[in-house]
Protein backbone atom coordinates (compact mmCIF):
# COMPACT_ATOMS: atom_id res chain seq x y z
CA UNK A 1 0.00 0.00 0.00
CA UNK A 2 1.34 3.44 -0.87
CA UNK A 3 1.53 6.26 1.62
CA UNK A 4 -0.31 9.52 1.03
CA UNK A 5 2.10 12.44 0.79
CA UNK A 6 0.63 15.93 0.41
CA UNK A 7 3.87 17.27 -1.11
CA UNK A 8 3.78 14.71 -3.91
CA UNK A 9 0.13 15.51 -4.57
CA UNK A 10 0.91 19.24 -4.78
CA UNK A 11 3.71 18.61 -7.25
CA UNK A 12 1.48 16.48 -9.47
CA UNK A 13 -1.37 18.99 -9.43
CA UNK A 14 0.81 21.99 -10.27
CA UNK A 15 0.47 21.46 -14.02
CA UNK A 16 -3.28 21.01 -13.77
CA UNK A 17 -3.64 24.14 -11.63
CA UNK A 18 -1.58 26.17 -14.10
CA UNK A 19 -3.70 24.98 -17.00
CA UNK A 20 -6.90 25.86 -15.20
CA UNK A 21 -5.66 29.36 -14.36
CA UNK A 22 -4.67 29.93 -17.98
CA UNK A 23 -8.09 28.85 -19.29
CA UNK A 24 -9.18 32.48 -19.01
CA UNK A 25 -6.51 33.58 -21.49
CA UNK A 26 -6.97 30.83 -24.08
CA UNK A 27 -8.76 31.61 -27.33
CA UNK A 28 -11.32 29.40 -29.04
CA UNK A 29 -14.45 27.47 -28.27
CA UNK A 30 -14.99 25.97 -24.82
CA UNK A 31 -14.12 22.50 -26.13
CA UNK A 32 -10.88 23.78 -27.71
CA UNK A 33 -9.96 25.51 -24.45
CA UNK A 34 -10.57 22.35 -22.43
CA UNK A 35 -8.55 20.34 -24.93
CA UNK A 36 -5.62 22.77 -24.71
CA UNK A 37 -5.72 22.74 -20.91
CA UNK A 38 -5.87 18.94 -20.75
CA UNK A 39 -3.03 18.46 -23.23
CA UNK A 40 -0.91 21.05 -21.41
CA UNK A 41 -1.53 19.26 -18.13
CA UNK A 42 -0.52 15.92 -19.62
CA UNK A 43 2.66 17.33 -21.14
CA UNK A 44 3.54 18.93 -17.82
CA UNK A 45 2.85 15.71 -15.92
CA UNK A 46 4.96 13.51 -18.19
CA UNK A 47 7.74 15.98 -19.07
CA UNK A 48 8.41 17.32 -15.56
CA UNK A 49 10.47 14.33 -14.33
CA UNK A 50 12.64 14.41 -17.45
CA UNK A 51 13.25 18.16 -17.21
CA UNK A 52 13.97 17.86 -13.49
CA UNK A 53 16.54 15.16 -14.25
CA UNK A 54 18.19 17.30 -16.94
CA UNK A 55 18.37 20.34 -14.67
CA UNK A 56 19.44 18.32 -11.59
CA UNK A 57 16.38 19.34 -9.56
CA UNK A 58 15.74 16.97 -6.67
CA UNK A 59 12.00 16.64 -7.30
CA UNK A 60 9.65 16.87 -10.24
Amino acid sequence: MTEFNIDDLAVKLAGVAGALVNMRYLQGSPMARISKAASGSLVSYYAAPHVAHLTACPRA
